[in-house]
């Protein structure tokens, strides 16, 4: 066992990192899912959060575009040189920004024909350019210039509709998982995880992922109570996959033959007496509707997603104490506590870099290098995207 410090020339570096160690081995088993045999850095981690500063760099308000206003954002890929792209899913349409202006040009509506698209869940930009759509609704991924112009289209497999985890491995090949895997009818079936070559149009099996517990059932509560422990997963550049089970903070992340199983000693985040109080009443109706129960913990899970950088960080979103909108926030409702979006940063090796706190109401993206690209409910209601960089605090 040895201690561990991050480089100094890090941008996202930690000016103190305490209790940090790592152990080798080629044994898989901690208290985790168990993989087939491949080299294993086992990574802890304790002490008190280093705060990142974030400094904003762009703003769109959707005052700004006139008549083409900002809906939900669900996908978004930084092009670099202030260009990027984004499938707005109120509008329904795919939209390309240049130069950080107002002006949008619309290079995809709804529909299923070649350049139209129905229900966007991931966007790649390659190094040469092009992009790699993947649409969900018409379960294919469409290629791009870039200027926007349809290159290909390549079927992706049945029951892969409803995949939200997508990344690109190569410039030629792409990767995609059955992500909402809280849908899946029996507990310890593998997540699915394909390569498709976009090039010959091969489809060919990547990994296996193992199901820890029953994400049926976490499933089924998470439509009435928010905070449910439950397996989270992503797909970054490169192949990179990280996994874990939000009942305990430890994750896992893959990556070739390599895995880095990472761990963090952390506080569970409390329900609020009246936050709670809300819950039981909001889930009430849905019980006496149902016969089912639905129980409302006393505490929170460690984290609500995993998100994989293009750098090979990982992006924990950990759950925080939530604080009520404001006194009169329709009654009596859950829809009133909401939570500042909380990130841990780790390493492409597990190593705690720092936690990021973005305002409130807000969504995180896409992350390129030490920028965040995300989604910001305005004073209005309205939907900015803002794009900040991540600097030591």
């Amino acid at each position: 066992m040895r201690s561990v410090r991050l480089p100094a020339t890090a941008i996202l570096a930690v000016h103190a990192l305490v209790a940090t160690s790592c152990d080798r081995s080629d044994a898989v088993a901690h208290n985790g899912p168990a993989y087939a045999a491949r080299d294993t850095l086992v990574v802890q981690s304790s002490g008190p959060d280093e705060i990142l500063d974030l400094r904003e760099l762009f703003r769109l308000r959707s005052s700004e575009l006139g008549d083409q206003a900002i809906g939900e954002v669900t996908a978004l890929a930084d092009l670099g040189g202030g260009r990027f792209v984004y499938w707005d899913d109120d509008f329904h349409e795919l939209r390309l920004v240049s130069g950080e202006s107002d002006s949008h040009t619309v290079i995809g509506r709804e529909g299923e024909g070649p350049g139209e698209f129905v229900s966007v869940r991931g966007i790649v930009a390659a190094r040469n350019g092009s992009l790699v759509v993947w649409d969900s609704g018409n379960n294919r991924l469409t290629v791009l210039d870039s200027t926007g112009t349809v290159v290909e289209t390549h079927p992706a497999l049945t029951g892969f509709n409803e995949g939200r985890h997508f990344a690109l491995v190569t410039d030629s090949s792409v990767s995609l998982m059955h992500g909402d895997r809280q849908r899946t009818s029996a507990a310890g079936q593998p997540a699915k995880l394909m390569r498709h070559d976009l090039a010959t149009g091969a489809v060919s099996p990547l990994a296996a992922l193992p199901l820890p517990e029953s994400s049926h059932e976490a499933y089924r509560i998470n439509r009435y109570v928010n905070f449910p422990a439950r397996t989270e997963s992503d797909i970054g550049l490169g192949g990179r996959i990280a996994i874990g089970r939000s009942d305990d903070y430890r994750f896992d992340v893959l990556f070739g033959d390599r895995l880095v199983r990472v761990q963090r000693a952390w506080t569970p985040a409390q329900v609020l007496p009246e936050e709670r109080t809300n819950w039981v009443l909001a889930v009430r109706t849905v019980e006496a509707a149902t016969g089912r129960s639905f129980p409302v913990p006393d505490s929170k899970p460690a984290f609500r997603r995993l998100m994989v950088g293009d750098a090979g960080r990982i992006w924990v979103e950990r759950y925080v104490a939530a604080h009520r909108l404001h006194s009169d926030c329709f009654g009596r409702t859950p829809l009133c506590w909401v939570e500042k979006p909380t990130f841990d940063v780790f390493s492409a090796e597990g190593e705690y870099e720092g936690t990021v706190t973005l305002p409130v109401r807000t969504a995180l993206l896409s992350v390129r290098g030490d920028t965040l690209w995300v989604s910001e409910l305005g004073p209005l209601q309205q939907v900015e995207l803002v794009r900040y960089i991540v600097e030591p605090g």
